[in-house]
């Protein structure tokens, strides 16, 4: 039987099929396209526009009276919800397969108990990106003084290039959606550069330019290209600067890495002598179901 769960950005989790509550006759969990057509000749069209629809995810939450009054059930979920840090539901299909999507959500009715004593709450969760999994793929940079800049220490369910090189590495995202990326390179560095390009023409696919950009030790950069959450900043205790205005204009530094081609990745900076440092690269892979 498939399972729902509600958890928070801090790993906090809900189930909502339980003793004392469930999702019931959920519905809008696969995933619509708002496409257009427009007539070509006639009896023929042709796609002018496509558009993925925002999910909708209801149902009706079921509380049920067997361990404890529903209406108190009912409030720890709305108590529960309003207490979390982000919002995310998690859609177990079947074994121990888990999509993630992240939500919002924009309804609970309260409704009268039935004659059984249940009480049966319609419930809106509008979502705010695709599905994903819970742990992105991660990847561990090393830099080291300038006699040896760049250093992978990689493990991952990827077939690398055979080049044998130190400072790149060769990847193939996969989902339905351009795979978003998530970059903290800690300090003590200088004159950060990270590039993606296409493994195979060697187009460029992006570029994070921070050439006049140092860190200190113990601080880090934190750089997202995830749609809803893109920027850049610099990291001090619980200080963060914006670093928009540091950035490389002439370059595209928010960008996403296409699915199904490979693509090297390569970091660089500037590290002092006889320090070392590991950065890490988060890779978002996001799919339709």
């Amino acid at each position: 039987m498939r399972k729902f769960y509600l958890e928070d950005n801090t790993g906090r989790r809900l189930s909502l099929q339980d003793n004392k509550r469930f999702m019931w006759e959920p519905s809008g969990l696969g995933y619509a396209e708002d496409i257009g057509f427009s007539q070509v000749e006639y009896g023929f069209f042709s796609e002018s526009s496509r558009d993925y629809a925002q999910p909708s995810i209801s149902g009706t939450m079921v509380f049920m009276p067997d361990v404890q009054e529903p209406y108190q059930t009912y409030q720890e979920l709305v108590d529960w919800v309003n207490g979390a840090d982000g919002l995310q539901l998690v859609y177990v299909p079947y074994g121990a397969r888990e999509l993630y999507v992240d939500v919002v959500v924009t309804g609970l009715e309260l409704s009268e108990k039935e004659l059984t004593g249940f009480l049966e709450c319609p419930i809106t969760l509008t979502g705010t990106s695709p599905y994903h999994k819970k742990n992105p793929l991660t990847f561990l940079f090393r830099t080291q003084e300038s006699a040896d800049p760049m250093k992978f220490t990689f493990k991952f369910p990827f077939q690398f290039s055979d080049s044998g090189a130190g400072d790149t590495q060769v990847f193939t995202p996969t989902g339905h959606f351009p795979a978003a990326m998530e970059l903290t390179v800690n300090g003590p560095v200088s004159n950060i550069y990270f590039k993606c390009e296409d493994a195979t023409t060697g187009e460029v696919i992006g570029v994070l330019d921070l050439s006049g950009v140092s860190v200190a030790a113990g601080d880090h950069i934190y750089y997202s290209s995830r749609p809803n959450a893109d920027g850049v900043w610099k990291v001090s205790g619980n200080i963060r600067t914006d670093l928009v205005e540091s950035l490389n204009e002439n370059v595209a530094n928010f960008f996403t890495l296409p699915v199904g081609k490979s693509v090297r990745a390569t970091l660089t900076a500037d590290t002092a002598a006889g320090t070392e440092v590991t950065h890490a690269l988060q890779v978002h892979e996001y799919f339709k179901g």
